[in-house]
């Protein structure tokens, strides 16, 4: 950034230079040459003096703008007064007293000719770089909020992945040791293998990471089956994801919190048969996922899964990849079960 603020800087002086002489050409072309040195290196001394309030005038960069701002008119003020003399008694050195008068009378009746002009100049100047700090303030704020949201994320995701794991490791370990010992030994293989390949993926997921509703639909299908092996008789399932919507893309695990709600919360204190149900539609420019479930005969699963944790959780994600655009909506249903919809902006990967 200090780089390009000087080349900023030379730049404008150059252009200062040649403007001042393209003007010296047309209204005094006799002069044109002899006051071209002169000229230069008042210029010179101009960027000089930019670069030094430039560098005085981010000391003052952790304050709010308005108090840049008034620094920068400060600045302003000063840099055209020093310039202002330095530029005359530079035209006396190249061309000579101008008058008959004493050097400190003549220095005073063309002060004001020297200084009003760069006025606007050294105004102008301050406020690029004014500009140029203050935008690049706004950018590494910006990127240190992204970075804040992602650790969050991440903070989020793992505190899913350790809710989830001791739980589900705990009960799939029971029903494989179950499944053992009714002689199903390559069942328990098969649900081992299910375990292994839901943990491996969970794992190593990327919370920044966006995938496809495929995706995720297939790794809470792979979920669900692992759970099925526990409730056997109890837990129905149904996903209905069709081929136009597959390619949505979706934050990662961002309905495992809400088809656990439906099996901590209707599937496991039911002892009747419970649906959990996984949809999905395009609806325009949204993409609109439904998890619910219809509670069997569990009493008061629906309260329990709306006040969970992990519906926070869930919110807070879509917040954090899509802002206000998009939602989640849960809400006890009139057969006691329980709805969660989420609407989301309709993404595909390329």
């Amino acid at each position: 950034m200090r780089r390009f603020t000087i080349v900023v800087v030379t730049i404008f002086w150059i252009s200062q230079f040649g403007a001042n002489t393209l003007f010296t050409q047309l209204t005094s072309p006799s002069s044109a040459w002899e006051t071209m040195w002169p000229r230069a290196l008042s210029c010179v001394v101009g960027e000089v003096i930019t670069l030094v309030g430039i560098a005085l005038q981010d000391r003052w960069r952790d304050a709010p703008l308005r108090i840049r701002a008034y620094w920068a008119v400060a600045f302003t003020i000063a840099s055209s007064a020093v310039l202002g003399a330095l530029g005359y008694l530079i035209f006396e050195a190249f061309l000579g007293p101008m008058g008959d008068s004493p050097l400190w009378t003549r220095f005073w009746y063309n002060y004001a000719v020297q200084v009003v002009p760069r006025l606007w100049v050294f105004g102008t100047v301050y406020a690029m770089a004014l500009a140029i700090s203050y935008s690049s303030d706004v950018r590494q704020r910006e990127e240190e909020i992204v970075g804040l949201r992602a650790l969050a994320q991440e903070t989020q995701l793992r505190a899913l992945r350790s809710q989830l794991n001791p739980h589900f490791l705990f009960n799939a370990l029971n029903s494989i040791a179950a499944l053992i010992r009714d002689g199903k030994s390559e069942q328990a293989e098969a649900v081992t293998e299910d375990v292994a390949d839901f943990l491996r993926i969970t794992v190593t997921l990327d919370p920044q990471r966006l995938i496809t509703l495929g995706e995720e639909a297939a790794l809470q299908r792979l979920y669900l089956d692992i759970q099925k092996v526990r409730f056997p008789t109890r837990l129905n399932i149904i996903f209905d994801i069709g081929p136009t919507v597959e390619d949505a893309l979706v934050p990662n695990l961002i309905l495992q919190p809400l088809v656990e709600n439906s099996i901590k919360h209707a599937v496991a204190q039911s002892t009747e048969p419970v649906t959990v149900r996984v949809s999905a539609s395009a609806d325009g420019s949204k993409l609109r996922v439904l998890v619910e479930d219809d509670g069997g005969n569990a009493a008061s699963g629906g309260a329990a899964s709306g006040s969970s944790i992990g519906l926070v959780n869930v919110a807070q994600r879509l917040t954090a990849h899509f802002g206000s655009s998009a939602t989640l909506t849960s809400v006890p249903t009139d057969e006691g079960g329980y709805r969660n919809l989420i609407v989301m902006p309709l993404r595909r990967s390329s």
